[in-house]
């Protein structure tokens, strides 16, 4: 079952986040957790945030879950000339570049330009990785 996007706007600064790709790394809390918070509610507080902070947390997620919205509260993309493919230890394959995602029937999945994938087998959310490897004690 798909999840709803998450938008957060404040004056002009805003953050999408996907909950139906995100890996759950935390990468988003531990670096910055003035902004990212899930103990509080709204998890994502933009009081006292800075767009150079908010790219910064866009470009540390591991899985593209986080975007910058712009006015309209549509993800911006920042699209890559080449795509990278990086075998995270013990964790997803991290695809980085412009791309897209098709099934075995053609319907596309995702038109992303970062991702993380599953390659313990064990995500409920396949072909992306929901941090299970974590939980399973994946070891390749």
């Amino acid at each position: 079952m798909s999840k709803e996007i998450q938008n957060y706007k404040k004056n002009e600064l805003g953050i999408s986040y996907d909950p139906n790709i995100c890996t759950h790394s935390a990468n988003c809390m531990n670096g910055f957790p003035e902004i990212f918070n899930i103990e509080k509610e709204p998890w994502v507080n933009l009081d006292s945030a800075k767009k150079e902070k908010l790219t910064e947390a866009v470009k540390n997620c591991p899985s593209g879950a986080l975007k910058i919205i712009d006015d309209t509260a549509q993800a911006v993309e920042e699209a890559g000339e080449i795509v990278k493919i990086d075998v995270m230890s013990k964790g997803p394959l991290l695809v980085k570049g412009r791309f897209k995602i098709t099934d075995h029937n053609g319907n596309v999945l995702e038109t992303k330009d970062k991702v993380a994938l599953c390659r313990c087998g064990s995500s409920k959310n396949k072909p992306f990785c929901d941090g299970t490897h974590s939980k399973i004690d994946f070891d390749h």
